[in-house]
């Protein structure tokens, strides 16, 4: 009777109303759910399930290894970034620009209303899949990297409800890395 009356007074489930691990957008501003707590870009922390029922921040699948109190990049720790980037041969001046700017919104995918697309593409051995890696080595376990024939439903049910990055190193069927 107890676990009935709970679920009544939790209300219908809706899974719009899910919210992974990943950076989300709330009437109190920018809210964060990582692995040890939910808590908004001003340090307040928050409980998962908020007060009125709207919102639940799942636990599941959370490796976003961050806190309130970890240190933000300092300038020389982005410049490092940049400059690893900017050490590609691109076609176009802007392409590590675009690639800095990807990041963020990488990192930001559950705040805004679209998700970002980076396409990396060229010849054989130009270091595509070099650079996969790298991408997937500045987000660790916070990225998402689905291997093998790639489908939307499999897409879908690696990220569930995770608004991470998610790194695909080749489209073709197969194994990729």
């Amino acid at each position: 009777d107890e676990i009935m009356a709970d679920c009544q007074a939790a209300g219908i489930y809706r899974e719009s109303k899910l919210r992974g691990a990943g950076v989300w957008l709330s009437d109190d501003g920018l809210v964060i759910n990582g692995r040890d707590g939910v808590w908004t870009s001003d340090g307040k922390v928050l409980e998962r399930v908020s007060q009125d029922g709207a919102v639940v921040y799942s636990l599941e699948k959370n490796e976003l290894d961050i806190a309130p109190e970890d240190a933000a990049a300092a300038p020389e720790d982005v410049l490092e970034i940049e400059q690893a980037i900017d050490a590609w041969e691109w076609n176009s001046l802007s392409a590590g620009a675009l690639v800095m700017g990807w990041t963020v919104c990488a990192v930001l995918a559950g705040a805004l209303g679209w998700r970002a697309h980076l396409y990396v593409t060229g010849r054989a051995g130009a270091g595509k899949s070099t650079f996969a890696r790298l991408l997937g080595a500045m987000f660790g376990k916070a990225a998402a990297r689905p291997t093998g024939q790639l489908t939307q439903a499999g897409l879908l049910q690696t990220l569930g409800a995770r608004a991470i990055p998610c790194i695909v190193d080749e489209t073709e069927a197969g194994k990729s890395n």
